[in-house]
């Protein structure tokens, strides 16, 4: 029984172990979990509440071009539902959404080769010890977060899995099914999925029938299926979609070189190892077309983790502020397709020697770290002391009701105990930002401004650049790096902009 079930439950207590590890990092701050309250990260949560125990209605929400329906908004739904808890909603929402990442890798796996899905399931394991060392870059821990795609990410590998399964069995109408339906799904909530899936195994198929990996006609026929699954799907979303538009990829090659710089600067590991991998990738792919033991679908997957990865290198700098969560196909990949690479290339059980060691090492250090775990309780207490500041000197003046920048404006609202609400500002053309946010938090009046330390473009100004706009306040409260400038009500309003369009 237990050779039965033995790679399911060691790979489970290992992820649990890993898992353990990475919320006591969290916990300790070796990750800061201001990474999880910024106002992008609470946007969902924030949603969530609103509907669900507020009463607001989803056509008051200006939602973000991408609508993250499928798996994102049901998810932080039903773990508000279940939870009721603003912080411990987070949390558990990471915890299902990493299920469904080991699910699907596993899945993969499982279709590439049944017997060897220890090996392969390794690369998890390294990758959530590593993050819970706290040893890459804070753009790696996105996986806990919602509303960053990830979620088309985790659509690509269960699409990856479909697709495979398609090899298997061609003329089965239930995969072809499946495939448009999670397709479907995935374009009415996030369109990236168009670089990281749609067009990547278009040309993948279309390359296998070059190769003559796959007969000619039959590589017509799955890369026609999966564009006119997409046109189909997207037709459908464009008829149906109320309350956001597409937005596309559009290349700005006149930052590219300026982004590329900022990832060099500030995410020279991603690159190196994305590159590490893209040439490792190449290295297989030689081996596998001299040697001629892979299946189509070992080629499948071997020629789409490098097409994937290079178009994702080559489109992200002309994205502005190139942010790796439009990228996880090369944030995760090399991490959870390594063990399927290696095997490609080196003896079979050195690599599983080499990866169980490997394991055992970083699990080691998991068991150690667990002694520091009492900081988990930390989680569900998150408070910081600017916003207790604030509920505390407002709240003692039956104050509630502001403004500020948008990277202030839900991080105070979600973490603040007595109900601060602010409307959040474009601070330099002094009128509303109408961004991911319920458009009733606007009003016509106002009773504070938030300022802040230091001027920030757009989001924020100080103290005196605030005066110059509205005048001499009543009174200004200190709160570290918040500062904020309490007038008259109707003073604040009679002074911006509005720019609020009615939906």
């Amino acid at each position: 029984m237990f050779k039965k079930y033995s790679t399911s439950i060691i790979f489970v207590f290992s992820f649990l172990l890993c898992f353990w590890n990475y919320l006591g990092a969290i916990g300790r701050g070796v990750i800061d979990r201001e990474l999880f309250y910024n106002s992008d990260a609470v946007y969902f949560p924030t949603l969530a509440i609103d509907i669900l125990s507020n009463g607001a209605r989803l056509s008051e929400w200006r939602l973000g071009p991408a609508l993250y329906i499928f798996p994102d908004m049901l998810n932080i739904f039903a773990m508000w539902k279940i939870f009721a808890d603003k912080h411990l909603m987070i949390w558990a929402y990471g915890v299902v959404q990493l299920l469904m990442l080991v699910l699907f890798v596993y899945l993969i796996y499982r279709e590439l080769e049944k017997n060897e899905t220890w090996i392969r399931l390794a690369g998890f394991v390294v990758l959530f010890s590593v993050l819970g060392q706290g040893l890459l870059p804070l753009d790696y821990n996105l996986w806990l977060q919602s509303a960053f795609h990830i979620g088309a990410y985790i659509c690509t590998l269960a699409l990856l899995w479909v697709v495979l399964l398609g090899f298997r069995n061609p003329s089965n109408k239930l995969i072809k099914c499946a495939q448009v339906v999670i397709l479907f799904c995935i374009l009415l909530s996030d369109q990236i999925i168009i670089l990281q899936f749609v067009l990547p195994a278009i040309f993948v198929f279309l390359v296998m029938g070059w190769m003559k990996i796959l007969p000619v006609q039959e590589s017509k026929s799955k890369a026609l299926f999966v564009f006119y699954s997409t046109l189909i799907s997207f037709g459908i979303y464009k008829a149906i979609s109320y309350f956001t538009s597409y937005y596309g990829i559009k290349a700005n090659l006149n930052v590219y070189a300026d982004n590329l710089q900022d990832l060099i600067n500030n995410s020279l590991s991603f690159l190196i190892i994305g590159l590490v991998f893209l040439v490792l990738n190449v290295v297989v792919l030689w081996r596998m077309w001299k040697f001629k033991k892979s299946d189509s679908k070992a080629w499948f997957i071997a020629l789409f983790l490098l097409v994937s990865m290079a178009a994702n290198l080559v489109v992200l700098p002309s994205q502005l502020g190139a942010p790796l969560r439009y990228a996880f196909n090369i944030v995760y990949g090399p991490f959870l397709f390594l063990p399927f690479l290696l095997d490609q290339v080196f003896d079979r059980k050195k690599v599983g020697l080499a990866l169980s060691g490997l394991c055992a090492l970083l699990l080691f250090g998991s068991l150690v770290g667990l002694e520091k775990s009492e900081a988990l309780a930390n989680l569900r207490t998150y408070y910081p002391e600017e916003v207790r500041c604030l509920d505390e000197q407002l709240g003692s003046k039956g104050i509630r009701h502001g403004i500020s920048g948008y990277w202030d404006a839900k991080r105070i609202a979600y973490t603040s105990k007595t109900g601060l609400q602010l409307a959040q500002m474009n601070m330099d053309e002094m009128k509303y930002h109408y961004w991911i946010t319920n458009k009733n938090v606007f009003t016509d009046k106002y009773d504070f401004v938030i300022a802040h330390n230091t001027y920030r473009q757009e989001f924020d100004k100080t103290v005196e650049q605030l005066t110059a706009d509205f005048g001499t306040p009543i009174e200004i409260i200190d709160c570290g790096v918040y500062k904020a400038m309490i007038y008259p009500p109707d003073l604040i309003a009679s002074k911006l902009k509005s720019t609020i369009v009615k939906k």
